[in-house]
């Protein structure tokens, strides 16, 4: 015991040192609180100076360079921040924890990233705070104070990088590096409204930095201006200052949109208006990501069984997410378990619940977790391809208030590791682009693209960056879109918009409007129903029934959307289910003139041609096993009644049965018809998989001169729809293509069948091209030979010369005649391009009333009694390519000799397209070029 407190206890019961002593405790307290005042009011001005964003201040200055070479650096004039947790040679790293600064020695190197930017100019000034040991997503710090958000300073600044990202949105540097492993980078740049970009795993050097978890850990970087944010990646990354070009394709995650607490209108509206604005971008795609993932990423079945607390489907990811949890905690206590048990430190309360559990975990089975990886890095590259751009809302929930706790509700980290999950457990890049406010609040907008496409993402950020920020200022200042939940408002905008379209006779602009009122509100029948009027004016019939089906679905008691159903069902030859929808509209409106009208019309149609109809088959050769579909059609009839039919009925054309015949046919291959507005007027009809196959190559099936592209490939689309993705265009002025512009070449179609492959998400195809698809499939070659596999031509008469037909090479006189029998407007000239087509004419075989509406119809393959294009074009053609290419000639056959000799034609294509030793006529493309040119 001290001399003191033995002095004061022998003379306790004297007064004056009870006096005495009372006051020097009473000093001591006033001099401790004094220094605890004096303390907290310096921190506070620190704090208000640097919003508490700095750890540590000093300064790194760029390398000298001479001076010929600084004034060229990219970086020069930049000041940038660095995370406590990358090395600087001299001085300690932290880790953001004082237990680790004290155990640490420091430093004898700078880190490799930090070196870089300072040879390029930049300087740095300080190390900054961040989460402890990286384990947290708030930004908050138990020790070294919570960096204060400038946009919001009643909320958290986000984590794990905290620091960096206060330093940027205070204006304090330019730009500040941070680690982003499971969200470090992209939740504080949503948070604190700033650019900031998570890029490739493995991208950017590591060397210098402590790590987390190595399969996840990335270093990203924070700033305000998206040419400062690009110019630091061109450093780190060491990519090329220029590349081509690429068309862009925007793929909207819808479901993950329906987790954002911020409407519509100011995330998915905002970025769609922007790219209405821009060239280079296709029209955008939506789809359901998280159905995606569960069909592409199978491992992940295995981590479904503790996520199924999600609405909307999300238990996909988060099982991912789940998945991405397991191998940062694995791994985290691979690297730090040792120091965490010797050094038991000191740490906030729930980044000590992470880190124990981490710890004390024992993890089973640690492969399953890296296969899943795998996976998913596959299954963003296969979505994505090599123009694809993901765009998911950054964070589901950005109103994160100080010390609420909420942060760590199991219903916040679900909705926030699903969309963080994404672009760490894929390996791929992230921006996340600032979009103005939400109720007070920042809101954001992230694009994901796949593993190495750093620049891409860079350069989009540069390109669509102004026109983001336009419309971010336009929805802020309309009166016709709300602030708080605003979604009915935009789409009701939308829908006057599309109706003005219509009025004006703009289908396709129409249903653009519609379209987006419907993802905007999906839950009004008037938005379907208005826009199935417009299909049907586009003569998109399929369209139209699927959109009026989901108007009834909404509402039961639609007129309109019964009658517009049954229009397009009728179009559809669908007569039975059309007569049920004009019935139900006259239930419902007795006295509707339509439906009385359309009910009288099909009535008086299966009266006088329910078993008539049938005949036009029977004299096709149709097989008899047919029949029964047709009761498709409402027609009741036995096998038996089809041997005394003998007359074809005139209310039916030969045209539209067979359309109807073969629509059922490529549907039953797994092939759906759709429609798809290319831009400038053009739009283009194809079939196309109803579920596109990865692991199967895509073929691309284009016809010749006739009606349509199902009538020349009908009959082989079998051989082909097991083996690959088939994709059977209808070329522009055929079937139900067409264009508004004055362009009449091949080449016009090449590039028209080619925005359409991109369109469906298809880069790299086989072609085959019969007679005019051969001049379209040579030409598509010629101008985009890196997207094609394998040539097929067959019967084109590529190598066509002007003075063949004056030396009397065909016969016909010139080429004006030429395309009067190719492009027949008469019965008269339909049989004469039969006469020239078939070795055999079978112009018999066509009555004539039917002839006025069929308008019918490179390996090398030509049929030997070829009278449009000379069996002499295809030799010309095979020297042309040179000695690498083959030319089958079949005997017997004239031009249409996938018709005349089906078996021949369809073995020479499986020989080739089917063996991998096949010559590949793509080797030869600079010859076609020449050729072409």
């Amino acid at each position: 015991m001290s001399k003191t407190l033995n002095l004061i206890k022998a003379n306790a019961s004297n007064p004056k040192v009870l006096i005495v002593a009372g006051i020097t405790v009473a000093g001591i307290i006033l001099l401790a609180e004094t220094t605890r005042r004096k303390r907290r009011r310096n921190t506070m001005i620190v704090k208000t100076e640097d919003f508490g964003a700095f750890l540590e201040r000093f300064e790194l200055t760029p390398f000298p360079q001479p001076p010929a070479t600084a004034a060229k650096l990219p970086l020069l004039g930049l000041t940038f921040a660095i995370k406590d947790i990358f090395d600087v040679k001299g001085y300690v790293t932290g880790f953001g924890n004082p237990d680790w600064w004290r155990t640490h020695e420091p430093s004898d190197k700078t880190a490799v990233v930090v070196t870089a930017l300072l040879k390029n100019g930049a300087k740095c000034v300080g190390k900054t705070v961040m989460d402890e040991l990286a384990f947290g997503t708030t930004g908050e710090n138990k020790h070294y104070g919570t960096p204060m958000n400038p946009k919001l300073p009643s909320n958290v600044p986000g984590g794990s990088s905290s620091g960096s990202a206060v330093a940027v949105a205070a204006e304090l540097v330019d730009f500040a590096l941070g680690t982003d492993t499971i969200g470090g980078i992209r939740v504080p740049a949503a948070l604190c409204g700033i650019l900031g970009f998570r890029p490739s795993h493995g991208s950017v050097s590591t060397i210098g930095l402590i790590p987390n978890s190595q399969s996840l850990d990335t270093i990203g970087w924070f700033a305000r201006d998206p040419s400062v944010l690009s110019r630091v990646g061109h450093v780190l990354l060491k990519v090329k200052a220029v590349e081509p070009r690429r068309a862009r394709r925007l793929v909207f995650a819808d479901d993950l949109f329906q987790l954002s607490k911020v409407p519509k209108q100011k995330t998915l509206y905002v970025v769609s208006k922007a790219l209405e604005k821009l060239s280079g971008y296709q029209h955008p795609q939506h789809i359901n990501f998280s159905e995606y993932i569960a069909s592409n990423v199978p491992s992940l079945k295995a981590f479904h069984q503790n996520s199924t607390n999600l609405q909307n489907g999300m238990s996909t990811l988060k099982a991912l997410s789940s998945v991405m949890v397991s191998m940062q905690s694995y791994e985290f206590k691979t690297n730090h378990e040792e120091w965490v048990k010797y050094v038991k430190p000191r740490l906030g309360p729930e980044i000590s619940h992470r880190v124990l559990a981490a710890i004390n975990t024992k993890y089973e089975n640690v492969k399953v977790l890296y296969k899943v990886r795998t996976e998913m890095w596959a299954a963003l590259q296969s979505l994505l391809k090599d123009d694809g751009i993901l765009v998911i809302p950054t964070i589901a929930d950005p109103q994160l208030k100080l010390n609420s706790k909420k942060e760590y509700s199991t219903e916040f980290q679900d909705t926030a590791c699903a969309v963080l999950s994404i672009a760490s457990m894929s390996g791929g890049c992230q921006v996340s682009v600032p979009l103005g406010v939400d109720a007070g609040y920042p809101v954001s907008v992230s694009f994901v693209s796949y593993h190495g496409a750093d620049k891409f993402l860079l350069d989009t950020v540069l390109d669509i960056y102004a026109s983001l920020q336009n419309q971010v200022r336009f929805a802020s200042n309309s009166t016709s879109l709300p602030d708080v939940n605003g979604t009915l408002d935009a789409s009701e905008l939308l829908k006057e918009k599309g109706n003005a379209a219509f009025n004006r006779k703009q289908w396709n602009k129409a249903v653009n409007y519609y379209t987006e009122a419907i993802k905007l509100n999906g839950t009004n029948a008037t938005y379907y129903n208005n826009r199935a009027a417009a299909y049907l004016e586009l003569g998109c019939f399929q369209q139209a029934e699927e959109d009026c089906s989901k108007a009834i679905l909404l509402d039961k008691k639609n007129v309109k959307a019964y009658l517009r159903r049954g229009t397009a069902r009728e179009s559809l030859l669908s007569y039975k289910e059309a007569l049920q929808d004009f019935e139900h509209a006259l239930a419902l409106e007795p006295q509707n003139k339509v439906a009385v009208l359309a009910e009288k019309r099909l009535r008086k149609l299966f009266s006088n041609f329910e078993v008539e109809f049938v005949a036009v088959w029977i004299q096709h050769g149709a097989n008899l096993s047919i029949f029964p579909k047709l009761g498709y059609l409402g027609f009741d009839f036995n096998h038996k009644d089809t041997m005394h039919l003998s007359k074809l009925s005139k209310c039916f054309s030969f045209t539209s049965s067979r359309d109807w015949f073969y629509r059922v046919m490529f549907n039953n291959a797994g092939l759906r018809s759709i429609k798809t507005d290319l831009g400038e007027g053009t739009v283009m009809h194809c079939w196309v998989p109803k579920v596109h196959n990865a692991s199967r190559p895509n073929i691309l099936l284009v016809h010749g001169f006739g009606a349509n592209a199902m009538w020349q490939y009908g009959d082989h689309l079998r051989h082909f729809t097991s083996r690959f993705n088939v994709y059977v265009p209808d070329l522009i002025f055929f079937g139900e293509s067409y264009t508004t512009r004055r362009e009449r070449t091949e080449s016009f179609q090449a590039q028209s069948v080619m925005k359409l492959m991109e369109a469906h998400g298809v880069r790299r195809m086989s072609l085959i091209g019969i007679s005019y698809g051969g001049f379209v499939g040579y030409s598509m070659a010629a101008q985009f030979p890196d997207q094609m596999e394998k040539l097929v031509l067959c019967c084109s008469g590529v190598c066509l010369e002007e003075k063949d037909l004056e030396d009397g090479f065909f016969n016909v006189s010139d080429l004006d005649e030429a395309l009067s029998i190719l492009l027949p407007q008469t019965p008269e000239k339909l049989r004469e391009l039969i006469k020239f087509s078939f070795a055999r004419p079978i112009g018999k075989w066509v009555p004539s009333f039917s002839l006025s509406d069929f308008i019918g119809s490179v390996l090398i393959i030509w049929g030997e009694e070829d009278k449009i294009f000379p069996l002499e074009l295809g030799h010309r053609l095979k020297r042309h390519v040179g000695e690498n290419a083959k030319i089958v000639v079949i005997k017997n056959a004239g031009h249409a000799v996938n018709i005349e000799k089906p078996k021949d034609f369809i073995k020479h294509l499986k020989a080739f397209l089917f063996d991998s030793h096949s010559p590949n006529p793509l080797s030869l493309l600079p010859l076609f070029d020449s050729l072409w040119s």
